[in-house]
């Protein structure tokens, strides 16, 4: 009789475990289900990682650059043809490895994408195609579209709505800019008025195997000066990323490119002002100064050849 009462006893605790059989019952705690089998009980764990956090990366700066065999109608294929270069930063706390990039062109006439172009911090569509370049964790890093973009007449449009005897280029920036925001408005607004008002270039990074990073949108009527770095105040105050071309930048190898293949095209030099101290006791430091002559330096006859960035 008593070994029958402990038997019922042993029964009686395990029914609430057997009622619990069933494997998908959910439990509190970071482990379920729980599932039993006679007299044991397994527990499985699942434990979710969280998603990972993408690289935030924002174009701080953007231009067009000819590419090789613009102005050289010879090569039909290579004449008036740009490559977009861009300044990313990365505004993560980790690296991001960039293996592919697309280059296209929305809402455009007359302008159309053309071959690939070739060459070091170049990515193209296909990750086999170049190396990874990697942007640092809160670095920056330049990189070039291997996807080119083709505007027929652009030269001639140039020459017959800007002036460019009156351009003034600053070497000593990389690429070297125009001086003048009055010279890239007018460039945009040809753009914007012979190629397409609302057209626009769509700019996309791929990392790992093809996954997106980040796809950018960039106006081909609007422009920025060396100034800008890639953000803007709206309406509220708040600043917001927009990536703009900086057309300073194409005028500046433009001018450069027309000076090398035309010798009897001179770009206006930066004009200058010199200043004559005179020994004056009656002022600060002893010196006034007035405006004085401007002794020119002999300079070394520059080589023939396009800057870096152009």
């Amino acid at each position: 009789m008593k070994a029958l009462l402990l038997r019922a006893v042993a029964l009686a605790s395990l029914a609430p475990l057997l009622a619990l059989a069933e494997p998908q019952v959910s439990t509190s705690g970071p482990c379920s289900p729980i599932g039993a089998s006679g007299g044991s009980a397994e527990v499985r764990c699942t434990f979710e990682a969280p998603a990972s956090k993408r690289a935030k990366v924002v174009i701080k700066n953007a231009w067009l650059r000819p590419a090789l065999g613009f102005m050289r109608p010879s090569l039909s294929q290579l004449n008036e043809m740009v490559v977009l270069t861009v300044v990313l930063r990365n505004l993560s706390d980790r690296d991001v490895l960039l293996n592919a990039a697309r280059l296209e062109l929305i809402g455009a006439k007359g302008a159309y994408m053309r071959g690939s172009q070739y060459g070091g911090g170049v990515l193209q569509r296909s990750i086999g195609d170049r190396s990874p370049i990697r942007v640092a964790a809160g670095k920056t890093a330049e990189i070039a579209f291997g996807d080119t973009i083709t505007f027929p007449g652009l030269i001639e449009k140039i020459e017959t709505s800007i002036d460019t005897s009156k351009v003034m280029v600053m070497d000593e920036l990389t690429p070297p800019r125009s001086n003048g925001d009055e010279f890239t408005e007018q460039l945009a607004n040809l753009i914007a008025a012979n190629y397409g008002k609302n057209a626009f270039l769509r700019a996309s990074l791929f990392t790992e195997d093809y996954q997106l990073v980040q796809s950018f949108k960039i106006p081909l009527g609007k422009t920025a000066s060396f100034f800008y770095d890639g953000e803007r105040a709206d309406k509220g105050g708040r600043y917001v990323f927009e990536p703009l071309i900086s057309y300073d930048a194409f005028l500046g190898c433009y001018l450069k490119l027309k000076a090398l293949h035309f010798p009897d095209f001179k770009i206006a030099e930066t004009p200058t002002t010199c200043l004559e101290g005179i020994p004056d006791d009656t002022m600060p430091f002893g010196y006034r100064y007035q405006q004085g002559e401007c002794r020119a330096e002999k300079k070394s006859a520059p080589e023939k050849r396009l800057p870096p960035g152009c």
